[in-house]
């Protein structure tokens, strides 16, 4: 008994090449958005920058307490 085996078929879509992520259109620039030149009017949450006192302070705990068992 022998058993035809079918090659797989190739989906139906055009050829590609390597773009290294260039396109063949020129990109339309999004105008509601406008490109950032400074990070400077960027505001941190409060919780975020509350977070980073809570963590400096731990730090500090932690470096007071590496410091004093380093000196036994």
């Amino acid at each position: 008994m022998t058993t035809s085996r079918t090659s797989p078929k190739s989906p139906s879509s055009p050829p590609q090449s390597a773009s290294l992520g260039r396109t063949s259109q020129a990109p339309t620039p999004n105008v509601s958005v406008p490109r950032r030149n400074s990070l400077g009017d960027l505001k941190i949450p409060a919780r975020i920058s509350q977070a980073q006192i809570g963590l400096k302070r731990d730090l500090g705990m932690v470096r007071e307490f590496a410091a004093s068992v380093d000196s036994e």
